[in-house]
């Protein structure tokens, strides 16, 4: 395969799938990209609940003592042993289903110098600009940046609207045979065929 042409569609396809399954063998967890990308915006809000869980855990003998005293006050003693009566397994209250924020991180940046290296070995480059069809339609300069944060925005809604984006719904979901992940992805997929026809994008 020469590294100027165009890179075959199944390379794309094998590289998705690997990732999705490898990411789920080894992290324990769905891919969604969308999903990482929002946990990592909310590290700060994330890290205050983390310690909030773990100033409960801490002081979690002192509140089973108390309620024990209580139950004892309320309703006599049982007899029982009080270690056995009173013996509880607790662990801090995080989520096992979280990304750890470096991960997150890692994984992000990766996929952006994938990007960059699928551009560098590719046909076409790695460009600033958008190309023609963009241009034609949208204009260029500050039109230009206007619709492409316009984009960004309904993007961002829909993905949080429909609970997931084309790595979640579209890779996971699907995979899965999940209704809904079936629906939202024939639904943004449908929505940009009908835009392109409609723009004259060839």
């Amino acid at each position: 395969m020469s590294l100027t042409a165009w890179w075959p569609w199944w390379i794309g396809a094998v590289v998705l799938a690997s990732v999705t399954v490898a990411f789920q063998a080894l992290l324990g967890r769905s891919l969604g990209v969308s999903g990482i990308y929002a946990q990592l915006l909310r590290w700060r809000e994330e890290r205050q609940q983390d310690e909030a869980r773990r100033a409960l855990f801490e002081r979690g003998d002192a509140l089973l003592g108390a309620l024990r005293q209580a139950t004892e006050r309320r309703f006599g003693t049982s007899g029982a042993n009080e270690d056995e009566a009173g013996a509880v397994e607790a662990s801090p209250a995080t989520s096992s289903t979280r990304l750890p924020r470096h991960l997150g991180a890692t994984f992000l940046s990766f996929v952006f110098l994938g990007g960059v290296l699928s551009g560098l070995l590719g046909h076409a480059g790695v460009q600033l600009d958008l190309g023609s069809d963009f241009a034609r339609i949208m204009g260029s300069g500050w039109k230009a940046g206007l619709a492409l944060l316009g984009g960004g925005f309904l993007v961002g809604f829909g993905t949080r609207m429909a609970g997931g984006c084309t790595s979640g719904h579209g890779l996971n979901g699907c995979a899965r045979f999940q209704p809904g992940s079936l629906v939202a992805t024939a639904t943004f997929f449908g929505a940009a065929v009908v835009t392109s026809f409609l723009l004259g994008v060839s």
